[in-house]
């Protein structure tokens, strides 16, 4: 994923999360549950690690995306990178978000966007998806990458207790 702020490729296998920072040249790993949505939920608790488009990566993503929502609008169609979609807003205590399904025999999510109001700044971003791919991933694709002059670093705990 790359950010205004940041630029990460991410590689999970087998309860192995690895993390490559291009422009930094560092990297970190980090053991875990051998399930995506074990290994997000570790991340978040135990690190406040919140990967980008993680919603998507569990083994449910329909309910991770409409857990908690208490109002649904639906906006109309909108055209997104070429391809007309429905655009949904969630509204959820913290988060709005918007989410652009793809009009048609093939429902696919095409764009994403969250907002969080009652952060300081109203903190949001938009994610295009333009591109979907159902074939069988090769395994090497899970393979992490790391270049040899790569630095190690470590992820850091959240503080716990009387370190807090």
């Amino acid at each position: 994923y790359r950010d205004d702020i940041s630029d990460r490729l991410v590689w999970f296998e087998n309860g192995r999360l690895t993390v490559f920072d291009p422009v930094a040249t560092t990297w970190a790993e980090v053991s875990g549950p051998k399930d995506i949505d074990g290994m997000v939920a570790k991340l978040e608790k135990e690190y406040g690690l919140a990967l980008p488009l993680a919603e998507l990566a569990e083994s449910d993503p329909d309910a991770v995306l409409t857990r908690g929502v208490d109002l649904m609008h639906y906006v109309g169609v909108h055209n997104v990178e070429g391809v007309y979609c429905h655009h949904l807003v969630l509204q959820r205590p913290g988060l709005d978000l918007q989410v652009f399904v793809e009009v048609g025999g093939r429902p696919l999510v095409r764009k994403l966007g969250f907002e969080y109001p009652e952060q300081v700044g109203s903190p949001q971003y938009t994610a295009p998806i333009t591109e979907w791919s159902f074939a069988a991933p090769k395994p090497e694709l899970f393979a992490p990458k790391v270049p040899k002059d790569a630095a190690k670093v470590e992820f850091l705990p959240l503080p716990t207790g009387e370190d807090r």
